[in-house]
């Protein structure tokens, strides 16, 4: 779903221009990290995009191993490079902050 588009979950909304929602329904880790890297960067297609902010829904990531922190450390400069902001929504602390992915 790329800025301004409509959810297939609820087609009746759409974001602000240059705004994703991207929300990943599972644990990430080693089995499903590259799924969720694919899909992601389908976000963002074609580059130069004109999405300004990504968000990521993160409730369901109550579990996250080293292999997935590393994929997402390593999506962050990405997007830092490219001028995307990336941030995180409803993140269950414990993995993200041992992960040094988020703060408090």
């Amino acid at each position: 779903m790329g800025p301004g588009s409509s959810c297939r979950f609820a087609p009746h909304v759409v974001t602000e221009p240059g705004l994703v929602l991207y929300r990943f329904g599972a644990e990430l880790y080693y089995a499903n990290a590259g799924r969720f890297l694919r899909r992601f960067r389908t976000l963002l297609q074609p580059m130069p995009s004109s999405v300004e902010v990504v968000v990521v829904d993160a409730e369901a990531m109550t579990h996250m191993d080293y292999t997935a922190a590393r994929i997402l450390k390593r999506l962050k400069a990405n997007l830092d490079e490219a001028g995307v902001e990336l941030g995180f929504a409803r993140v269950p602390w414990g993995s993200a902050l041992r992960h040094g992915i988020a703060t408090k």
